[in-house]
């Protein structure tokens, strides 16, 4: 099976999760590497390891649970991003379920998958995301992202 439209296959080569009982962590792992592929048009592997040793009340190789696993990784992907576009399916958009402030510094549309995006500068220091900025997606208001906007004119 490869990706439509290009000759990128779905999915990587079958991982082995060993004597571990984290068979969770690969099926969630799975399903985000080919949802990447279809996205993005091309193939990454992710760490079933990162789910296994940190999501939120599971018990690593002695099993877990796919909420759990989706709960981490909402709540901790913004610790790891480090270029394209945010984007995340489900989100809310309510400026209240957020807890966290950036300034928009520019918008535009990406070259490759044609998604407009936000530029927004955050406050986690020039090592974090894309030398301390970052994407995200456009138009869908993601986090209260566009309907928490505020802005600074001249005084007249």
């Amino acid at each position: 099976m490869v990706v439509p439209g290009t000759t990128v296959p779905f999915f990587l080569s079958a991982k082995n999760q060993g004597k571990c009982g984290s068979c969770y962590a690969f099926a969630f792992i799975s399903l985000l590497e080919f949802q990447y592929a279809v996205q993005l048009k091309s193939r990454t592997s992710f760490s079933e390891q990162q789910i296994v040793d940190c999501s939120y009340d599971d018990d690593g190789c002695d099993g877990g649970y796919f909420s759990n696993t989706f709960e981490y990784l909402q709540n901790n992907i913004w610790q790891t991003y480090k270029s394209g576009i945010f984007q995340v399916n489900g989100c809310s958009t309510s400026v209240r379920s957020s807890n966290h402030a950036v300034v928009i510094v520019g918008y535009g549309v990406d070259k490759t998958t044609g998604m407009p995006y936000w530029k927004a500068r955050n406050s986690w220091g020039p090592s974090w995301g894309d030398g301390g900025y970052f994407r995200i997606q456009r138009g869908v208001n993601m986090y209260g992202i566009e309907a928490g906007a505020f802005y600074i004119t001249r005084a007249a």
